[in-house]
């Protein structure tokens, strides 16, 4: 099992959204969308994992 560590979502958040925006600036909108999509799992992720941890 990989251990889940709270560093691990943020990380994941930065990089989606640092790569969501690099997309974009570029023009390249589809895998901007793409990003954001990933950056939306990794919320929802962070979300769920923190709540279940605080239970």
């Amino acid at each position: 099992m990989v251990y889940e560590k709270v560093e691990s979502w943020v990380l994941w958040l930065i990089v989606d959204a640092a790569g969501t925006i690099e997309y974009a600036i570029l023009g390249y909108w589809f895998t901007a969308v793409l990003y954001a999509a990933f950056t939306a799992i990794a919320l929802i992720g962070w979300k769920r994992w923190n709540d279940s941890y605080s239970n």
